[in-house]
């Protein structure tokens, strides 16, 4: 709020408003996959082509928190109420240690975070891989089946999944041609191909596509700061958009180099050596 205050709220002025899951006769998955649709319109990205830089994305033109941590393997991720403000916590552990997974992750956590209203996400909801991990109508839980579908239709849209699938020769070829246009798990591709025919194929008895992982570019897209950040002792929770906020409060006098270090769990020395490698890693 100090270095911005024009950054508050960001998705409300985009026209975001939450949808209560209840009520609707429609199936959750429907309503999921609708919700994605409005919020590539919303942050005009079009309704076909891939999102490279979603942690970009939340961070920079949603101006969502979102803190990379981590915890026990079993949790994927959490969406936080902090007052009127809402963030995301990614784990980076377990099966989200794969970019694209992790991914889905984050766009599972979106999904709440745009969509459900103050009574359906209390003030930390948390979810595990099992749930992310399930197709639209294996769970009971209408928030997390919306959340799922609304997380695979913003990664991977179902009409141009399928032109992708179809021109890449359909089965293993097209499921791995699949995850390497769209940046997105196996799983995800997987149930938006056989969901995208109506359930007229086969993927669901696929098990994995063997040798297809995501590129160094994948990579770069979504970790690039963590994976290069200079300071070594800093916590990955601290690493990124929190560690571009403390540099820029440095650089504008509002903290302290004791102060900046500290938030960095380091020293001032070890601060100001890295501060211009930090600058340029964090303002690219």
């Amino acid at each position: 709020e100090w270095l911005d205050q024009g950054r508050n709220s960001v998705p409300g002025r985009l026209g975001f408003v939450p949808v209560p899951t209840q009520g609707t006769y429609r199936p959750a998955w429907r309503d999921g996959m609708d919700l994605a649709h409005r919020a590539r319109d919303l942050m005009r990205l079009g309704q076909g082509a891939p999102i490279r830089g979603l942690k970009a994305l939340l961070e920079d033109r949603l101006a969502i928190p979102l803190v990379q941590v981590e915890l026990p393997e079993r949790f994927a991720g959490a969406t936080i109420g902090n007052g009127s403000t809402r963030g995301i916590a990614v784990n980076m552990k377990g099966i989200n240690e794969n970019v694209w997974v992790r991914r889905m992750t984050m766009a599972h956590e979106l999904g709440h975070l745009l969509w459900d209203p103050e009574e359906d996400l209390k003030r930390l909801r948390v979810d595990d891989n099992d749930v992310l991990e399930q197709g639209w109508d294996a769970t009971a839980d209408k928030v997390e089946a919306r959340a799922n579908a609304f997380a695979a239709e913003f990664l991977a849209p179902q009409s141009a999944v399928l032109q992708v699938y179809e021109q890449a020769g359909e089965g293993r070829d097209g499921v791995s041609a699949v995850m390497r246009t769209f940046g997105v798990s196996f799983t995800a591709a997987k149930w938006q191909i056989h969901n995208g025919r109506g359930g007229g194929d086969r993927n669901p008895q696929m098990r994995a596509v063997p040798g297809t992982v995501p590129s160094d570019d994948w990579k770069a897209d979504e970790a690039a700061v963590t994976d290069y950040f200079v300071i070594k002792e800093t916590p990955v929770a601290r690493m990124g958009r929190f560690a571009e906020l403390c540099v820029r409060a440095y650089k504008e006098n509002l903290i302290s180099d004791d102060t900046a270090a500290s938030y960095l769990e380091t020293d001032a020395q070890t601060f100001m050596d890295a501060e211009p490698s930090l600058t340029s890693l964090l303002t690219k």
